[in-house]
């Protein structure tokens, strides 16, 4: 039988990824209505992600920063480097 490990896939747990034991370990470490709650909001945001999104949990982590940085820096930073942006050109076309 082989691993999962080399097919690059991330592990699950049933339908949610296996990194999500951590929270699962800590409400069952400190059990509250807290720490369940929080355990549970983070798999269901994480399933809905995965399985509706089809993202990745690192892919999700990317746009959730992205759409932060855009928020703070929109109108200060463009998204390519400003010496990879193209000078206007006019090349004298006559538009109708």
């Amino acid at each position: 039988m082989a691993d999962w490990r080399p097919t690059f896939k991330s592990p699950k747990l049933l339908i949610v990824d296996a990194r999500l034991s951590v929270f699962i370990l800590l409400a069952l470490i400190h059990f509250s209505k807290l720490t369940v709650g929080l355990a549970l909001a983070a798999m269901g945001i994480l399933v809905f992600v995965e399985v509706r999104k089809r993202m990745s949990l690192e892919s999700s982590i990317r746009g959730v920063r992205m759409m932060l940085v855009n928020m703070a820096f929109s109108k200060k930073r463009p998204p390519r480097p400003y010496a990879k942006i193209g000078r206007k050109t006019d090349y004298g076309r006559i538009l109708d």
